[in-house]
């Protein structure tokens, strides 16, 4: 009985707990071949997601249409050497992108529009996993809808903002081993379905102040996600107390961090080569709790408010973006992120940890048709974590993480 009252604390904690421990920006290939290191420059409409600032150097229309296939990797071990290692799923989430801009006015106004998910992916663990009572598994969907203005005041100057409406939707499994009528246990499981919306907004300025050095600085708007959803018990059939645990709806509010990022460039000169390091400082302090409320639970022993504690981080991004010839351009980059997650609120649910980052990737331009193609790979390792009792974790824990990135994005000039 114990271990399902677990339910309360995390039953609606997926979107948040996915959201701020695994952000997923690459969302655009040519940005994810320069490791997100895009602030200063990025000659593409995806820059509505980045700095929309950017959007006022791209002439007259653009557009761009992609996927991503991420690949998540996590393996949890035992630091006591008791229960048994594990593997969650490998299998691929497969994420559109969409961004179109035009720009009028003499090349100085500029309106666009867009759709990416940055944040979410699934972390499914097998049957028989021994933390199946803190999550079993998590299928996060939180996509933004961009609509975006810029304004070039300036030759090399412009200024730009966006708003952001964000429909999330998330579906979260626990498995329990639970004391049946007759004595004996057998198991159960706890699963929401929930959705919800968002809305934030963001702006950003970008310039060249000097020929060949670029500058760029963004900030992004913490979400408020109100979700609300039904709770599912699938319980033995020798269970039959009712009370606490039984379908109803529930709810609860979250927050996505604020996230301010600048970026410095630099165009090598009589060289086609462009160098890039960007800063990205993310206000994950936000969430430093979470209130869950269920819409029928009359013994109060489901709806509560969990600590979470998580603290604001930095990331660290450097790139190069080479044009071979006028049609081919190579892109390299790399970085180094820190988890927010504290040693004594790290579960199953996502297994962060600090992580080195290293990214290529291609583009083609077809500049007689106006047609572009983008290809872009980037691993991510996480480093290995181990949490104990130690540290006020219920659930010992050695994590290993990797994952894989894989996106195509194909693009439009007019």
């Amino acid at each position: 009985m114990k271990k399902l009252l677990i339910v309360a604390s995390v039953l609606f904690s997926v979107s948040q707990v996915r959201a701020a421990g695994f952000y997923v920006g690459e969302q655009s290939a040519v940005a994810n071949g320069m490791a997100l290191a895009v602030t200063a420059k990025l000659l593409d409409p995806g820059t509505i997601s980045f700095n929309p600032a950017g959007m006022a150097f791209l002439p007259r229309f653009h557009v761009s249409a992609g996927v991503l296939a991420a690949i998540p990797v996590f393996k949890f071990s035992d630091p006591n050497g008791v229960d048994p290692s594990m593997t969650a799923s490998k299998n691929p989430v497969w994420v559109p992108h969409l961004y179109a801009t035009y720009t009028f006015l003499k090349n100085r106004l500029s309106l666009g529009v867009g759709f990416n998910v940055p944040y979410g992916l699934v972390v499914a663990w097998p049957k028989g996993f021994s933390g199946a009572a803190y999550s079993r598994k998590v299928d996060l969907r939180i996509m933004h809808l961009y609509f975006g203005i810029a304004w070039r005041f300036a030759k090399h100057w412009s200024i730009g903002a966006i708003f952001k409406a964000a429909p999330s939707s998330a579906v979260f499994r626990q498995d329990f081993q639970v004391g049946t009528d007759k004595g004996t246990m057998a198991p159960m499981s706890a699963q929401l379905s929930g959705s919800g919306w968002g809305f934030g907004g963001g702006i950003g300025i970008m310039g060249e102040p000097f020929k060949g050095f670029h500058i760029g600085v963004s900030y992004t708007s913490r979400l408020k996600l109100k979700l609300k959803g039904d709770a599912h018990f699938d319980l033995p059939a020798d269970f039959h107390d009712f009370s606490i645990f039984h379908d109803q709806g529930g709810g609860a509010t979250l927050w996505t961090p604020d996230v301010i990022a600048v970026g410095l460039g630099y165009d090598i000169p009589k060289a086609p080569v462009y160098i890039e390091f960007d800063y990205n400082y993310t206000l994950w302090s936000v969430y430093d709790e979470l209130p869950v409320t269920f819409d029928n639970d009359p013994s109060g022993q489901l709806s509560k408010t969990s600590k979470k504690d998580w603290h604001n981080t930095s990331t660290f991004r450097l790139a190069v973006s080479w044009n071979v010839i006028p049609a081919l351009t190579l892109r390299l980059g790399g970085g180094y992120d820190v988890s927010p997650v504290p040693d004594k609120t790290l579960d199953p649910m996502l297994p962060d940890a600090d992580r080195f980052f290293g990214a290529f990737g291609l583009g083609y331009n077809i500049k007689k048709i106006g047609l572009r193609f983008d290809l872009a790979y980037t691993f991510v390792r996480f480093l290995t974590r181990t949490v104990t009792a130690k540290d006020g974790n219920p659930f010992p824990a050695t994590y290993k993480g990797m994952a894989h990135l894989v996106g195509l994005t194909v693009g439009y000039a007019y």
